[in-house]
């Protein structure tokens, strides 16, 4: 008998978190695709694993596309591996940990990931690993802690799962979609009027410098699937107050191929 922690989902979250805890602890990754899959070297691990092997810590590392859906699918892994804690790392709508906390016994913690995902690795080390939850079982909390310490990361508790779960849209994924999505308008106005997109910006730089207020940012179209998928997780009210950040990078992608086309 001995403890495993299981990452489900071995996608760049995922992976990059089995990469980061294989270090201290054995860990497992699952997925769907068996390609994606790291299962241990040991009998142990076999399809009904469980009752041979403690799982510690289960990872959700899942992507996040429906909030019924994500907690259906989370519950039914629980039930199978049956953990002494779980972790959500998803980006996950607001409200999910706390409605997933309800009907499972197991202590539930969402803690958000950053980083951009060329160095993924690199950023997921240094960022503090902010975390929270509803549960308030000292025990099983402090396995994540020591857990989560054990291997490297810098914690800091939030208040609740609701608070951290719009800090990760509002405060990351959107906040940057809007610093770009300025960034875009400013260079169509630029333009418009036949004005150099990178000399006007010069007139920020000692304030941003002074100040730190005045970002330049590229002004290219917002692709990946982070910050326009991350604007469908936002509740409806506020999603109406930043869908112009897609509609403006739609219209700037067309824009920019009109220019070079001219």
């Amino acid at each position: 008998m001995r403890d495993l922690d299981v990452v489900i989902g071995g996608g760049q979250v995922g992976s990059t978190v089995y990469e980061i805890l294989k270090r201290v602890i054995p860990v497992a990754i699952v997925d769907l695709d068996k390609e994606k899959q790291k299962l241990p070297d040991t009998k142990e691990f076999v399809s009904k694993f469980r009752k041979k092997v403690e799982i510690r810590m289960l990872h959700i590392c899942i992507p996040f596309t429906d909030q019924d859906k994500f907690i259906e699918t989370v519950s039914q892994y629980i039930k199978d591996y049956d953990p002494q804690v779980v972790v959500i790392h998803s980006t996950v709508q607001r409200g999910t940990t706390a409605k997933l906390s309800k009907d499972i016994s197991v202590p539930i913690i969402y803690s958000a990931t950053r980083g951009v995902h060329a160095r993924f690795m690199e950023d997921m080390e240094y960022y503090t690993k902010f975390w929270a939850s509803t549960s308030t079982d000292r025990k099983t909390i402090n396995i994540f802690r020591q857990g989560m310490a054990d291997v490297g990361f810098k914690l800091k508790q939030m208040s609740t799962p609701d608070t951290l779960e719009l800090a990760k849209l509002l405060t990351d994924t959107t906040y940057y979609g809007v610093l770009i999505s300025y960034a875009q308008k400013t260079k169509v106005i630029c333009d418009q009027h036949g004005i150099d997109y990178d000399e006007m910006w010069q007139f920020a730089e000692e304030g941003h410098s002074k100040l730190g207020n005045r970002p330049k940012m590229f002004p290219g179209f917002i692709g990946g699937h982070c910050v326009i998928p991350n604007l469908y997780l936002l509740d409806d009210d506020v999603y109406d107050k930043f869908k112009y950040i897609e509609e403006h990078n739609n219209f700037y992608k067309e824009w920019m191929e009109k220019q070079k086309d001219d």
